[in-house]
């Protein structure tokens, strides 16, 4: 039992990150990019948790269950309501921060965040100019994936959209998000529970 809660948990974590992304990038009418955690993982070989919970934000079994939009929207509230009935309110509020770190620039697609923050629909949309010009920036480095050169490319991927993020936010709001990430959370070497590595991180 307890590794079914831990398993859950995990999962929750997983799920709320890149749940956020997709409901995003999707939603009504919108084009949508699936699980992008979960597609760009399984592009380098990562294996992700096969629960019932982490399986319904996988594209492919979306499909298969025909999942409406509506239904992808709530999948991430299912997530954090699974979260809340293990954890307490001060382990949920460490949670979220770590999230958030974890997140990277997807973070500001959160609505609570937007709200937070208050984002506005022209700042919105350079971030969101931003996150997709790293995600074609990465399609386009795994299409031609040099081993030798990977890191070196990955880098300078995220640093040109890290830039172009904060250059969308006001000083104010820069501070303010410094305040809700919290203390920083480095995950260790292999990632959450050995199943993630590399990705996210609090921004400076």
């Amino acid at each position: 039992m307890r590794r079914y809660g831990y398993l859950m948990l995990l999962s929750a974590v997983l799920l709320i990150a890149a749940t956020t992304v997709t409901a995003q990038q999707g939603g009504a009418g919108g084009k949508g990019k699936g699980n992008v955690l979960g597609n760009l993982l399984t592009g380098i070989g990562a294996k992700l948790p096969t629960d019932a919970i982490t399986l319904l934000n996988n594209a492919a079994v979306q499909k298969e269950l025909k999942v409406t939009d509506e239904q992808k929207g709530k999948i991430a509230q299912v997530a954090r309501k699974a979260a809340s009935e293990i954890l307490d309110n001060k382990q949920m509020k460490r949670l979220r921060e770590i999230e958030y770190q974890q997140m990277g620039n997807y973070a500001f697609l959160d609505p609570d965040v937007k709200k937070e923050l208050n984002i506005s629909e022209a700042q919105s949309k350079k971030i969101k100019d931003a996150i997709e010009g790293q995600l074609n920036d990465q399609k386009e480095m795994l299409n031609n994936f040099d081993f030798a050169s990977y890191q070196e490319t990955m880098q300078a991927i995220t640093k040109k959209a890290d830039d172009a993020v904060q250059a969308a936010l006001t000083p104010a709001q820069k501070a303010l998000w410094e305040d809700i990430l919290g203390k920083e959370f480095n995950l260790p070497a292999g990632g959450l529970g050995g199943l993630v590595g590399g990705f996210g991180g609090k921004k400076n």
